[in-house]
């Protein structure tokens, strides 16, 4: 009886950690999946609806993306994926540049919300 209960708690402890992974992926190694068709253009807008506009930019190597928080309340955008991951606050009113060296795909989401407000940056050569 004792075994069975070890048993049972240790596969629920295991299933409990697969389920709480923070590696879930939206397919390629994505973080969470963003719709929506690529805009060639390096800026993006936090407009009083809790999300990126445009939420899928498309940019060249080398190139800076501003976030400007247009909305009622402090943003931020953290970079989740990529070779810089990092975040910066966005304050009301407020912009803030990332520059983008390297070819891929950048996921990122307001931290503050981020079951909202999510993006990804596609870099190309």
């Amino acid at each position: 009886m004792t075994i069975r209960l070890l048993a049972g708690l240790g596969a629920a402890a295991v299933l409990g950690l697969v389920g709480c992974s923070s590696t879930s992926s939206a397919g390629g190694g994505a973080p969470f999946k963003v719709t929506g068709t690529a805009v060639r253009t390096e800026q993006v807008d936090m407009p009083k609806s809790y999300k990126f506009s445009p939420e899928v930019v498309e940019v060249k190597a080398g190139t800076t993306v501003t976030w400007t928080n247009h909305d009622d309340f402090p943003h931020n955008v953290t970079l989740l994926t990529g070779p810089d991951k990092t975040s910066k606050d966005v304050g009301i009113g407020d912009s803030v540049d990332m520059a983008f060296a390297e070819a891929g795909t950048v996921y990122y989401h307001c931290s503050f919300h981020p079951q909202q407000m999510r993006g990804k940056v596609i870099v190309t050569q």
